[in-house]
């Protein structure tokens, strides 16, 4: 089945185009600097992110869901065994806060260098960063999102780990996305010479991945596609395995992992 979705499709995406217009607007109507914009996708990701974490929270607390307290993670390394990685478990909220900090540090230093080093050389004093029009921008992103939040809690108690799980999923391949934009962004500020270069590659391929991110998922079938049948000629990841063989074990793994995710956990028992 289809990765269940609090809001109906339709209205993410009206949530998903909503957000990505208020810096589209405030460039070309309300006068805001490419400064201004820019820095608002940070601050979309700092909203973004504490929100989610709520759902998480919520979520683990109303339904207890197993997948909660079970996500896989790797360790570099150990005192018992140094240099060797070592797999192990975290819960959804630990491993999620830490890689969307981890990308939110990292592209609001690379930003920081954009807006208060690259864009005023470029672009003059009308290309700075202006804290008033980031107040009215935030407000308005907060809105938008604050909105999401509010009808996702209602009723969260009925929803899947799936649900939740997609939601983290999503928001850490935007965070990537975002981040490798604004890389490919700079360069095209350096080809064009214009600021607001950076903008429209920023705003373009931002706006694509939020509108995929919000429509709904299909479970992968247990039988890979005809057209990848040739690679059965070939030796699989385990000796005497074709490649159909690993797809559909990799398949069953996985959705075994899925209906041990979705399993309640029993409450903590109190402490004394």
């Amino acid at each position: 089945m289809a990765v269940p979705v609090a809001i109906s499709s339709g209205a993410r995406v009206a949530q998903a185009l909503g957000v990505n217009s208020i810096p589209v607007v405030g460039l070309f109507l309300g006068g805001w600097s490419t400064g201004t914009t820019l820095a608002l996708y940070w601050v979309e990701s700092v909203v973004a992110t504490i929100f989610i974490a709520v759902r998480i929270l919520v979520h683990r607390r109303l339904t207890r869901k197993a997948g909660h307290w079970s996500v896989d993670i790797t360790q570099s390394s150990t005192r018992a065994s140094p240099g060797r990685p070592v797999r192990g478990t975290s819960t959804l909220l630990a491993s999620f806060l830490l890689a969307m900090l981890s990308f939110t540090a990292a592209h609001g230093l690379f930003l920081s260098v954009i807006l208060f080093g690259v864009l005023p050389k470029l672009g003059g004093p009308g290309a700075r960063l202006a804290l008033g029009d980031l107040r009215r921008g935030t407000q308005a992103i907060a809105g938008w999102l604050g909105a999401g939040l509010v009808y996702d809690l209602v009723g969260i108690r009925s929803r899947p780990f799936r649900w939740i799980e997609g939601l983290t999923q999503a928001a850490l391949s935007r965070a990537l996305v975002v981040h490798l934009t604004v890389i490919l962004g700079m360069g095209a500020v350096l080809l064009t010479g214009a600021p607001v270069a950076l903008f429209f590659v920023f705003a373009a391929v931002k706006t694509l991945v939020d509108l995929g991110s919000v429509l709904p998922s299909q479970d992968v079938p247990r039988d890979p596609p005809r057209w990848t049948r040739f690679l059965d000629r070939f030796q699989g990841v385990e000796p005497g395995e074709t490649f159909t063989q690993y797809w559909r074990r990799s398949v069953d793994e996985e959705r075994r992992k899925q209906e041990a995710n979705e399993q309640s956990r029993p409450a903590d028992p109190p402490t004394s």
